[in-house]
């Protein structure tokens, strides 16, 4: 469900969003996933206040109650272990990066091991783009290539 989140919900209302788009990626074998989503705004203000409100320690609380729900709903035995924010590396304008971390602990005989969820969020311009990359066993590679990647064909 789209329950709205206590610890980070601000009124976004006043920011206009003209345009975006969201792609999703699932690599069958490493059963890495990638969401992207993109969004523009009507103004360079509007952006940049709606990161601003948006990008928040309590967007991590967010993000880690969604993250130990997606397990449970899954079926899949895990706790999530660490969670974590940070403002770098700089790229765009604006950027935010949160990391969370789940020990997967399988019923099936298989050792325990970790899941790893990245979520890279920058504004350049009037245009904000977002990643997530979720993944068993290891961080996904190359990640901020990627996202520079993006921030070059933002405007």
């Amino acid at each position: 469900s789209d329950e709205p989140c206590t610890s980070a919900d601000p009124d976004l209302s006043a920011f206009v969003i003209t345009g975006e788009h969201e792609t999703d990626f699932t690599h069958g074998a490493t059963s890495a996933e990638l969401d992207s989503d993109v969004q523009v705004f009507r103004n360079v203000s509007d952006a940049s206040r709606d990161f601003k409100a948006s990008a928040t320690r309590g967007l991590l609380t967010c993000l880690k109650t969604a993250f130990a729900k997606s397990l449970r709903q899954s079926h899949v035995p895990g706790k999530v272990t660490s969670a974590g924010m940070g403002r770098t590396p700089r790229i765009g304008a604006q950027a935010v990066f949160y990391r969370i971390v789940a020990t997967i602990s399988p019923t099936n005989g298989l050792p325990r091991f970790r899941m790893y969820a990245d979520f890279i969020a920058i504004r350049k311009g009037r245009s904000q783009a977002s990643l997530m990359f979720i993944s068993p066993l290891a961080r996904v590679q190359g990640q901020l290539g990627l996202m520079r990647a993006v921030a070059r064909r933002m405007r």
